[in-house]
């Protein structure tokens, strides 16, 4: 130490020091490296070993028949039993003669065909599982057999029952370890028999499809929808109906509050409730037998809607008015919660008198019914069209005066037996020419509503400003009551047959006013 100052002897010191725990130090981090190490090569040489077994199993020899059944055995398998994600017993048996597959909880709960088969004929697959092991006991934790993951249990007409207990899948993926109970080996089945185990029971059931319905189908629609007081109810009937509204330009039509009478709906959107009504369709089933919490949290305990819809079913024979004979049939749907699915929109929904919850795609029409079928949006606003070859007479009162207008005709037959209808105008007895008179009358047909007026929102005891009525020539009783009442500075409402429907625009009051109030001049 002789030589060195006292600050490098210091520092020579520290150094020491640093070395003394620096050591150790290192000598932790290389033991430390060396486990890790080992772990990785330890997991490394496990998974070599798992790729050398799946490649030993490809190559291995076929085992034994295990259910000593083949895929043209089907028929042997007589019940099929698994357990099921939502907890719901999932047991299948045939009944019948016929030996139709059915879930054994609820055997009215037939089931759609093309799973079935698939799971059948893929169980009786069994006797091509490869062996890979000899050792079940010794190997079942490793392959994932003590808990496995599903356990399929099948019979056979013979009685013999066999349990498939479905372990992990292989290194490879392509494969499941299986064993059979009272067999001794470890087998592999394929992923696709795995497919239809592990499908909920739901997927099985099958469905009833929508009834494919036609335009000449229709016959009535009725929705009540969550909220509302009343149902909004529409008539497809246009024979029937045309006794009540001449101008045929409806396909559906309202009944109204007042009996006799039905509120038209306007044609285009009459086509499209045809269309969403022809476009519905089931997309499968959900739940096969839903609890409380269950339509709880569908939305069915409390449905969005209930669609009632009617239609008529034709039978082969012809009936005295030359019409072919049918009978009306009635589905009721309950609408519940919207979700999506894949991508895809769809309502969960029930049959009424059927307990499974199915899905109806939302686009294929039901979207139509639930948000546009609604009574304000899909009436005509052509309300006072009526066609004048339907009328005998027309009184119009409006500012004090009133008058008379009546229609005579005559018909002639010439010498070829070719008929004649000639139609003269008249206004309190005097004769108005063609052109004039079908001017004044295109007035009065012409009138068009700007929207539907709800009944709360009616102005009761308005004063009247303009009162006519239409008498037909098909039943003498039979009249179109119109008149237009005050609103407000830029509506009138609109009242057919005493009940007020719509509102007009203020500018067709004027001019309808302007062109009668000159009718009116070329009679005074």
């Amino acid at each position: 130490m002789a030589g060195l100052t006292a600050e490098q002897r210091k520092k020579r010191k520290k150094r020491k020091k640093i070395l003394k725990i620096a050591i150790p130090v290192g000598i932790l981090v290389i033991l430390a490296g060396l486990v890790v190490g080992i772990q990785i090569v330890n997991r490394y040489n496990e998974k070599l070993e798992q790729e050398k077994l799946a490649a030993q199993t490809t190559a291995a020899p076929k085992g034994t028949e295990l259910v000593k059944l083949t895929a043209d055995d089907l028929e042997e398998i007589i019940i099929i039993s698994a357990d099921n994600p939502t907890g719901e017993e999932k047991t299948f048996k045939r009944v019948g003669e016929d030996r139709t597959w059915v879930w054994a909880p609820n055997e009215k709960l037939v089931l759609g065909r093309t799973l079935i088969n698939g799971l059948v004929t893929n169980i009786a697959g069994l006797s091509s599982i490869d062996t890979i092991s000899d050792d079940k006991s010794g190997n079942s934790e490793v392959y994932g057999l003590k808990n496995p993951a599903h356990i399929v249990r099948f019979t056979t007409t013979e009685g013999n029952t066999y349990e498939v207990r479905v372990g992990s899948k292989s290194p490879s993926g392509d494969y499941y370890f299986m064993a059979i109970q009272g067999d001794e080996h470890i087998y592999m089945m394929s992923s696709t028999l795995y497919s239809y185990i592990k499908r909920d029971v739901a997927d099985y059931i099958a469905v009833d499809p929508f009834p494919e319905l036609s335009a000449d189908q229709m016959d009535r629609l009725e929705i009540q929808k969550r909220g509302e007081t009343e149902s909004i109810v529409g008539v497809y009937s246009p024979k029937e109906l045309l006794q009540v509204d001449r101008m045929a330009l409806s396909l559906w039509y309202f009944p109204s509050s007042i009996s006799g009478r039905y509120d038209s709906m306007d044609y285009e959107k009459g086509n499209s409730l045809n269309e969403a009504l022809m476009g519905l369709s089931f997309s499968g089933c959900v739940r096969a037998m839903p609890s409380d919490a269950d339509l709880e949290a569908f939305g069915l305990k409390d449905p969005a809607a209930q669609i009632k819809i009617t239609y008529k079913v034709y039978g082969t024979e012809v009936g005295e008015d030359g019409e072919l004979s049918y009978e009306r049939e009635e589905i009721e749907l309950l609408v519940g919660n919207e979700v999506e699915i894949n991508s895809m929109n769809y309502y969960y929904a029930q049959v009424s008198g059927h307990t499974p919850v199915i899905k109806i795609l939302k686009s294929g029409g039901l979207d139509f019914l639930m948000n546009s079928f609604v009574k304000e949006n899909m009436m005509n606003l052509l309300p006072c069209q009526i066609s004048i070859s339907c009328v005998d007479r027309i009184t119009v009162a409006m500012g004090g005066k009133k008058y008379d207008f009546e229609i005579k005709r005559e018909t002639t037959t010439d010498e070829n037996g070719k008929e004649t209808t000639t139609e003269r105008f008249y206004g309190d007895g005097k004769e108005f020419d063609d052109s004039s008179f079908r001017a004044f009358y295109t007035v009065l047909v012409s009138l068009s509503a700007n929207q539907y007026l709800a009944p709360e929102k009616v102005k009761k005891d308005a004063d009247v400003i303009l009162d006519y009525e239409f008498f037909t020539n098909y039943d003498e009783d039979e009249t179109k009551h119109i008149r237009l009442l005050a609103y407000d500075d830029n509506f009138c409402q609109l009242e057919i047959n005493g009940e007020i429907l719509y509102l007009v625009d203020r500018s067709q009051r004027v001019k309808i006013e302007s062109d009668i109030n000159t009718v009116f001049s070329a009679l005074e």
